[in-house]
């Protein structure tokens, strides 16, 4: 219910309080999934080593650029993908498949699927 979305909320909120005071960067990261260097090493553990993972047939990715490999490794385990879109026009999700980057080359592939952009039409 609410209490779990208000609980999520101050969770969120005391991490990106905690990064902005030991952050150098000029870019504030409130509302954001910040990239960290194991962000490809996450991904990869999380694609091959998690059973909820295997067991799905949809996941839910961010559109973040520090998410963009697990987006590649979703489509690569043909599964389908839920794309939440900036903002709230014309639906909520995109619905992306491996079919989609048929015919292209694996870096072709990666290049696309950790693209933000390409999942616009």
């Amino acid at each position: 219910g609410s209490d779990g979305l208000s609980y999520k909320w101050r969770l969120r909120k005391q991490m990106w309080d905690r990064l902005e005071r030991h952050n150098t960067r000029p870019r504030s990261l409130y509302h954001r999934i910040p990239y960290f260097p194991e962000c490809d090493a996450t991904s990869l553990k999380l694609a091959r080593e998690l059973p909820e993972f295997a067991e799905a047939e949809w996941v839910r990715v961010s559109p973040s650029s520090p998410q963009r490999l697990l987006r590649w490794h979703v489509l690569r385990e043909e599964k389908q993908l839920a794309l939440p879109k900036w903002g709230l026009h014309h639906g909520i999700y995109k619905h992306i498949r491996y079919e989609d980057l048929a015919g292209s080359s694996e870096q072709d592939e990666q290049a696309l699927a950790c693209s933000v952009n390409v999942f616009e039409q």
